[in-house]
């Protein structure tokens, strides 16, 4: 089925109409669920993955100072390295933000290292993020439960207690 029978049908059922700029393939695999579910409910949960220009120079630079902070001066590198990843993704985020000024949506929280913004959005706000050349990749973000431990029923274990012992090796602190 093509992109313009499957708009049509959005129009007919759901009260919207997929803009011309999406094609098949784009990246926003499951837009067609997010507006659905922005129509039904006022607002969908999304996380939006945003180009951040230089991003792996920035944390690649951020990382490096992670493992070498020996004198004031590698600190203060270390320090503006991180200032620099942070002020990267923030300027695109607020970026976004602006875009959406006049829309409804709320702003959940920007990451500070990572290129993601979470955020609760109506559908023209998320038809709006689709039109932005910085919006990489929109997903819901949906509550995972986690699965239960029997470790925590054990009374060898318990969770209020640190087992560094057991842990060091875990994630490999050895080797690092």
């Amino acid at each position: 089925m093509n992109l313009k029978k499957i708009g049509m049908i959005a129009l007919l059922v759901f009260g919207f109409m997929i803009p011309d700029h999406l094609s098949a393939g784009d990246q926003f695999k499951n837009l067609n669920g997010l507006l659905e579910k922005a129509l039904t409910e006022g607002q969908v949960n999304i996380m939006i993955k945003m180009d951040v220009p230089n991003l792996q120079f920035l944390t690649a630079n951020s990382t490096f100072y992670r493992s070498s902070r020996e004198n004031s001066h590698i600190r203060q590198e270390a320090f503006n390295a991180d200032l620099k990843l942070k002020q990267a993704i923030s300027n695109q985020a607020n970026s976004i933000l602006y875009h959406l000024k006049e829309l409804n949506f709320r702003h959940v929280h920007t990451f500070k290292t990572i290129p993601f913004l979470s955020m609760a959005v109506g559908k023209e706000a998320l038809l709006k993020l689709t039109e932005l050349d910085i919006v990489v990749d929109i997903i819901e973000d949906e509550k995972i439960s986690l699965p239960k431990s029997d470790n925590f029923h054990s009374t060898e274990v318990k969770p209020d207690i640190p087992h560094l012992s057991d842990s060091t090796n875990l994630i490999g602190a050895p080797y690092a």
